[in-house]
């Protein structure tokens, strides 16, 4: 614990930095329209080293529209693709003709054994209507993730395998 009056070098931050930056990626252009419930990648993250017994927090965020009706098209983050092992998934209720700002904070965690994989944003609709991102340069889709403590407080959480 840091006291009011310590003095705190820069290589002594680590042990009190416990949110840190580990892999992200940005979509700047359009990603579908995906037809129904065929789930498309919109943005893989490259691989990274996910530590042991680590607890990690992804933030995505992206513009996304539907064709028709007010729908809720599925939104999933996977191991390495479509196919892959699914860490989390949500639903956004969009409105027709809109476009909605979507954001959502999702956790998992690693077991005993480092993991490297690479990390893939999803989406789907549903029989009768498509789904699309509209990404742009000052609108992008991001997937970042970041490393937030340690595996046993977020028991909870999706272990990645």
């Amino acid at each position: 614990m840091v006291a009011v009056g310590d003095i705190v070098y820069p290589t002594d931050l680590d042990e009190y930095d416990r949110v840190r930056w580990v892999a992200g990626g940005a979509l700047t252009g359009s990603a579908g329209p995906t037809v129904g419930t065929t789930e498309l990648a919109v943005l893989t993250i490259g691989s990274a080293t996910y530590e042991a017994n680590t607890a990690y927090k992804f933030i995505a965020t992206g513009p996304a529209s539907v064709s028709t009706g007010t729908n809720s098209p599925l939104f999933r983050v996977r191991k390495t693709n479509t196919g892959g092992q699914q860490l989390d998934g949500w639903r956004t209720l969009i409105a027709t003709g809109a476009v909605h700002g979507t954001h959502y904070t999702g956790y998992f965690q690693v077991g005993g054994s480092a993991v490297a994989a690479a990390l893939c944003l999803t989406m789907n609709g549903t029989a009768g209507y498509t789904v699309s991102i509209g990404a742009s340069g000052t609108a992008p889709c991001t997937l970042n993730v970041y490393r937030v403590g340690d595996a046993a407080d977020f028991s909870w959480a999706p272990t990645l395998a």
